[in-house]
């Protein structure tokens, strides 16, 4: 079936998924809800709807479940009331509004786009306003056509064309029509088979060589995706051929033209021809080349090691021996696990730096990780994108290779976590002359971004290497480790151990995902029943979207904690930031307490606080734009866990395999437990998570880069 109709309110929109529930009102008058892969959408549009009337999952009445739909300008004049104050136009009120649509009624539209001064003649419309409504209605209305055409001719969703005309504002149609291909470059938030199958649609020639050309590269990205910066050529080949359906010979035409344009290099890599895009294989060649550097220049000050110094005398001998070590070598790497002395080690190493007068830099990947060296270290840390000054762009940086930083020591805990592009922008910055100390537990799940460095630095032999074995955390009257740690240890090596329940540890075995999600709850009522709040716990799962993922679970821990809560993010929730924001300097994994939620009457536009948060003791305000790319905290993924402690933790196992499940995964959240970890779910996958190393398995040409530029070393104390 077919509606028209006109949005009057967005009740719910997935900014990831473009999910949306939205209330209409039907040209009958009579309002309706709707929903489907809408948004965002704005208040005022007209659509034409197509799809079927469903039961409301939520309550009485019928929903539309929207699979196609067309957009159209708002006509009546109620449509173009909640257009105008929708928060497309900055400077736009309620009230100004409202006076241009009683004087101008359905014209409105069409005046304001012919003759912006219309606006002089409403009252309370100054000369400083008027230029803010002037400008954004003159750059938004010339811009809504587009997005109209794209909609509707081509199917872009509404994300996804406004994307395409802010990257493309001028000649947008043209180039969707003869070089669509060499727009994607700049348009990687579309999935790529989402946008090959609309250029497919659109008529474009399946055979020509832009096509081939960008598919090649997507089968690259494919690689990256699993933590690898190299992909053999054969299967690069291979994929290719499956996805376009064209001889062997066309695609290999192609691979050796970008090798020829220098947009993938070719090599030799364990005895099989592989293939890196330029950008890699500049950045691993970079990171070996800058590290070889810092390694061989001499320091600017000189350092003094007195072994008598009062802080000395509690170190074991496997921390005496490293701390010694950056006053002795350039780069410094130190890896072990949890209850090793890697904290101990590390105040006391940045101690005897800071009492010679070095500058000191202490920096983790995310700010959670930075938080917690802080309290630790009673030191000023940092995340890396902070101390680099990030800047809007996320490859680039205030501080680089044309501006270093100004320190004598860089020092980086949790570095496991960092990737190929983070590691080669903090060795852009740093000076030849400075120190670097790596720490970090290399069993620990790998980066999220592509590539395996602290490993890599690790297994090439290059950098003197400490290996903090030794467990000195030991809680239990007969000495042996706690329960956790010697669960964590047996992960690591490939072992579920079957021991039982105590004060440190538990694990509840269940059949199925209900059954999981019910032992789940009871867990939570009981830490309750001990004074325990939500702040005391953690619940990780594996992925974000799934049966047993992060958003479902995150539902359920909140309703644990707040019976008459909502699944909306309300005052008092704990919530996370899911992407860099470098206007508010807060980052991706970034945890926070929600303080305020403005009233509704105060959203007039996208850019209007709508809530303030303590975000790891900074209050900041978040505008509605903003608010997208915050989600609960309640339950979090693996990779969100890093950096981290939390006093209980509850991991929950999923009654099905999946592919990030592996030893490493578990591992790490095990080791994130202060006091007592809670494992629930299916016996049968986390034998087989246990087996699974695949995060450890990662193709990378780091090592062969760093063995070109340096000799190995005899400094690896294990």
């Amino acid at each position: 079936m077919s509606v028209i109709a006109t949005i009057k309110k967005i009740k719910y929109l997935n900014e990831i998924t473009d999910w949306c529930v939205i209330q209409f009102i039907g040209e009958d008058g009579a309002t309706f809800i709707g929903s489907g892969k809408l948004g965002p959408q704005y208040p005022g549009y007209r659509l034409r709807l197509m799809g079927n009337w469903k039961p409301n999952p939520r309550g009485a009445g019928k929903v539309l479940d929207v699979v196609q739909y067309q957009v159209m300008p708002p006509k009546s004049e109620e449509g173009i009331y909640l257009f105008l104050t929708s928060g497309l136009f900055e400077g736009m009120t309620r009230a100004i509004a409202k006076k241009l649509v009683d004087e101008y009624g359905s014209r409105t539209l069409d005046l304001l786009t012919y003759d912006i001064n219309i606006l002089n003649t409403v009252k309370g419309v100054g000369a400083k306003r008027f230029i803010k409504i002037r400008d954004s209605f003159q750059k938004t209305i010339p811009q809504q056509e587009r997005v109209f055409k794209l909609i509707n001719d081509y199917q872009f969703t509404f994300t996804e064309a406004l994307l395409v005309v802010k990257q493309f504002p001028e000649n947008t149609i043209p180039m969707l029509e003869k070089a669509p291909y060499s727009m994607y470059r700049k348009l990687h938030k579309i999935p790529f088979v989402r946008f090959d199958r609309i250029i497919m649609a659109s008529g474009f020639n399946p055979e020509d060589k832009q096509r081939i050309r960008e598919v090649i590269l997507h089968q690259m990205k494919g690689g990256y995706r699993f933590g690898h910066t190299l992909m053999r050529y054969g299967d690069v080949l291979s994929e290719s051929i499956a996805y376009l359906q064209l001889d062997r010979y066309v695609i290999e035409q192609e691979i050796n033209w970008l090798i020829s344009k220098r947009r993938l290099h070719c090599c030799k890599h364990e005895n099989d021809w592989v293939l890196q895009t330029m950008w890699f294989y500049a950045a691993e060649k970079e990171i070996a080349t800058r590290l070889s550097l810092i390694d061989q220049t001499p320091p600017e000050k000189q350092l003094v090691f007195n072994d008598e110094h009062p802080a000395l005398e509690n170190l074991k001998p496997h921390q005496r021996r490293a701390v010694v070590a950056p006053f002795l070598d350039k780069v410094t790497i130190v890896t072990g696990r949890p209850g090793a002395g890697k904290t101990t080690l590390l105040r006391t190493m940045l101690q005897l730096i800071e009492e010679q007068n070095l500058t000191v830099l202490a920096v983790s990947p995310t700010g959670k990780a930075a938080q917690r060296l802080r309290e630790v270290t009673n030191k000023d840390c940092s995340t890396i994108h902070r101390a680099l000054g990030a800047t809007h762009e996320s490859d680039e940086f205030i501080y680089n290779d044309l501006n270093p930083l100004d320190v004598d020591v860089v020092v980086v805990d949790e570095t496991s976590m960092l990737d190929t592009s983070l590691l080669r922008a903090l060795l852009r910055a740093t000076p030849y002359t400075a120190r670097i100390i790596l720490i970090g537990d290399v069993e620990q799940l790998p980066s999220v971004g592509a590539g395996a460095v602290y490993r890599d630095l690790i297994d090439s032999m290059r950098f003197p290497t400490y290996w903090m074995t030794q467990v000195l955390r030991i809680t239990k009257a007969d000495g042996s480790l706690p329960t956790p740690l010697h669960m964590s240890n047996g992960v690591r090596e490939g072992q579920w151990y079957d021991v039982p329940n105590d004060e440190e540890w538990s694990y509840y075995p269940t059949r199925n995902n209900a059954e999981t999600m019910e032992r789940v709850k009871s867990i939570i009522a009981d830490l309750q029943q001990q004074g325990l709040t939500e702040h005391d716990v953690q619940v990780f799962a594996p992925m974000n979207e799934d049966e047993m993922g992060v958003n479902k679970l995150n539902t359920l821990v909140k309703s644990c904690f707040f019976p008459g809560g909502t699944h909306e993010i309300e005052a008092g929730d704990k919530i996370m930031q899911r992407e860099n924001n470098y206007d508010l300097g807060i980052y991706n994994g970034d945890i926070g307490v929600v303080k305020e939620i403005y009233p509704d009457e105060d959203r007039l536009t996208q850019d209007d606080p709508v809530m303030q948060a303590d975000m790891t003791g900074r209050m900041v305000e978040f505008t509605k734009r903003e608010m997208y790319h915050v989600t609960l905290a309640y339950a979090i993924t693996g990779h969100k866990s890093q950096g981290s402690e939390y006093p209980h933790v509850i991991i929950v196992i999923p009654d099905h395999h999946i592919s990030i499940m592996d030893r490493f995964w578990l591992y790490t959240l095990i080791t994130r437990c202060q006091v007592k970890a809670h494992v629930v779910g299916n016996e049968k996958v986390i034998k087989t998570t246990v087996r699974s190393r695949r995060s450890h398995e990662r193709k990378t040409m780091l090592k062969e880069q760093l063995a070109r530029f340096l000799p190995m070393t005899d400094k690896i104390y294990k």
